[in-house]
């Protein structure tokens, strides 16, 4: 950005002006949304699908899944091991994970890093769940469309799961590669029955990284750095006359 000196005091007030509405324009453009790099680490049983977008289900993107079919691959089964994706959300997107069973036990388990060292885990604190309409796509099956699944955020009622337990619990056991801090969870229960059987059921939780400036923090920083800048341009010129 370029500076026009204004030589006339008289037109200090009126510079400043013009000159902060440039700077707040600035700021607005670029502080409205923040890379966050997600590492996530996570396992179901029996399938999951990875998300993330915006609260409304706008924006919605398919990070990945896990293996079809009732087999690992590796692994004995298909939450024997996890799986690790890395890619970029924004800060305030939420992370969503579809996930449906086979039959017997269900659960899954997760943890997601993100930069500072902070993670988010799986837990019935920070995560909420809706039931989706559509029906549990079975052991082959595809994940449901991409406008499907933002089409069900988007009409969601959110609830608190009812189920966990702590890593290293049967049949599941420790999953290498997740926090010991880190649960199983499901919306009603980790038994055989569930209420989702014939669906699949979504969680989600937000990602919030409260080190990223907020732009009243940064326009203050700029408001401050223009006001000292005008105040010795005309420090200058009242010397030169």
């Amino acid at each position: 950005m370029s500076f026009t000196f204004i030589s006339n005091p008289n037109s200090l007030k009126l510079g400043l002006t013009g000159m902060l509405g440039s700077v707040a324009l600035l700021l607005t453009g670029t502080t409205s949304a923040h890379a966050v790099n997600i590492t996530a680490t996570l396992t179901a049983d029996n399938h999951y699908g990875l998300y993330y977008g915006q609260e409304d289900g706008s924006g919605l993107t398919f990070v990945g899944r896990n293996e079809k079919g009732e087999t690992g691959d590796p692994g004995q089964y298909n939450w024997s091991l996890p799986e690790t994706f890395n890619f970029n959300a924004n800060n305030g997107d939420y992370l969503y994970v579809l996930a449906w069973d086979d039959g017997f036990p269900q659960s899954w388990i997760g943890e997601f890093k993100l930069p500072s060292g902070v993670s988010l885990l799986s837990n019935t604190s920070d995560w909420v769940y809706t039931i989706g309409s559509g029906a549990n796509p079975g052991v082959f099956g595809d994940v449901p469309l991409l406008t499907t699944v933002a089409s069900e955020i988007g009409s969601a009622t959110w609830s608190i799961p009812q189920a966990s337990a702590p890593q290293g619990t049967s049949p599941w056991f420790t999953i290498p590669g997740i926090s010991s801090q880190a649960n199983f969870i499901w919306h009603d229960s980790l038994n055989d029955d569930s209420s989702s059987d014939r669906n699949y059921a979504i969680f989600r939780t937000k990602v919030a990284i409260t080190s990223v400036p907020e732009p009243s923090t940064l326009s203050a920083i700029a408001v401050a750095g223009v006001m000292g800048w005008m105040i010795k341009r005309k420090q200058k010129a009242s010397q030169a006359e």
